[in-house]
């Protein structure tokens, strides 16, 4: 049953950027993922790549992809520039999942990017895991479950080059998936030493992405983030 929601949720948008396989375009691709920077930027880089992600299912926004997109297409000395520049216009996902196989599903994204010829690179961002798949997934994996479930999303771009239709190759990205490994519990506040200051690793783009936060928990019974230091006052 939960297999038919997740489908019936993204029909609609599948239906709108799905291209037939014979129009598989090689000459624009998907290089990689691009590590985000500062406030969830994004350079069009080739020097650096995430071969994988993870997302706490605890986010109520998914998973934000940052892919690199590269034109290997010739404008033949600039005289067919404009030709050759590549329109994206979206991109079509499928998810699938390792263990929750009930949640598969498949759905497009629409986004807009402009790709210059000869080898032309363009950062593009977008969301691969809807949020709509995020209470279900809390419900599949109990929270601090060590048998977590991956997912591997299957991104094609589709645009226009030249007046024609195109799409990329399948570029596939594995997500490890786990509810409540965004935060890493330290035990009591009050038995931190003097001047400790909580880690925050990675999670530019949301804190439950890439990356974690060390917690603590306070005297009242409250989970502090990042973790620091209580002092109990006695009267």
């Amino acid at each position: 049953m939960q297999k038919f929601v997740a489908i019936s949720l993204f029909a609609v948008a599948a239906a709108a950027g799905c291209v037939a396989p014979d129009e598989v375009d090689n000459k624009v691709i998907i290089v990689h993922n691009v590590p985000p920077g500062e406030g969830c930027s994004v350079e069009a880089s080739e020097d650096t790549y995430m071969a994988s992600g993870q997302l706490d299912v605890q986010s109520g926004r998914g998973y934000y992809l940052t892919p690199l997109l590269k034109n290997f297409a010739s404008s033949d000395g600039g005289r067919l520039e404009e030709q050759r520049i590549f329109f994206a216009t979206g991109a079509d996902v499928s998810l699938a999942f390792i263990r929750s196989s009930q949640l598969d599903t498949a759905f497009s994204v629409n986004f807009s990017s402009t790709v210059t010829p000869d080898g032309g690179l363009a950062a593009t961002a977008f969301d691969i895991m809807p949020p709509a798949l995020m209470p279900m997934l809390r419900t599949a994996i109990a929270p601090g479950d060590e048998n977590d479930d991956t997912v591997v999303a299957t991104v094609q771009v589709f645009g226009d080059q030249g007046g024609q239709a195109l799409v990329t190759r399948p570029f596939s990205y594995p997500i490890r998936l786990c509810n409540g490994c965004s935060r890493q519990s330290l035990g009591l506040c009050t038995a931190l030493p003097e001047g400790f200051e909580g880690r925050i690793s990675g999670g530019v783009c949301s804190p439950f992405q890439d990356g974690f936060v060390q917690c603590c928990t306070t005297s009242t019974g409250f989970e502090l983030c990042p973790a620091a230091p209580e002092d109990i006052v006695t009267p």
